[in-house]
């Protein structure tokens, strides 16, 4: 196992341990190539470096989304809500092609027989931040009341927003 901890003045602040066998992949990020598109089921199998092949929705591959319908995809992500062949996202083979590489996250780990579910939508959490290079949104903690402090966090998320990326400040 490996353990990491962080000591700011002489005081502990993060600590993480990190065990070999257990295999967890869960919000890794992987350069995987599409092995199959199943344009019936409007997804694909992706080869990203896992045991299985991974499964990608076309949800999970659509270009043009904004958060809200990103974070209502993560939060309906289990449910079978919605038809997956509406126009809102079109056919999976406008997407992506076999043998296209494309970067993938792990949104659920493999479980039995079934691969881990992936998406192109990348989210990179840190302690303050979280850098969404995919969608383009700023959002800012409800625990920062202050007004002053929220219109400069906000200056700073334009400017990542001009370079095309999406940033949620933390407290």
């Amino acid at each position: 196992e490996k353990r990491i901890a962080v000591i700011e003045d002489r005081k502990l602040v993060e600590f993480q341990i990190m065990r070999e066998d257990t295999g967890h992949c869960l919000g890794n990020i992987y350069s995987g190539v599409v092995k199959r598109v199943l344009p019936g089921m409007q997804s694909a199998f992706v080869e990203y470096g896992g045991a299985r092949t991974g499964f990608i929705h076309v949800k999970d591959v659509k270009q043009d989304i904004t958060y809200e319908e990103y974070q209502k995809d993560i939060d309906n992500q289990d449910e079978k809500g919605g038809d997956p062949k509406t126009p809102k996202y079109g056919n999976i083979s406008e997407h992506i092609k076999d043998g296209q590489k494309i970067l993938v996250q792990v949104i659920k780990e493999p479980i039995g027989q079934k691969g881990a579910r992936l998406t192109t939508h990348i989210s990179i959490p840190g302690r303050f931040a979280v850098l969404m290079p995919t969608i383009s949104h700023i959002g800012i903690s409800r625990k920062i009341n202050d007004r002053k402090r929220r219109a400069e966090l906000r200056e700073l998320g334009l400017k990542v927003q001009k370079k095309g990326y999406g940033i949620i400040m933390r407290t």
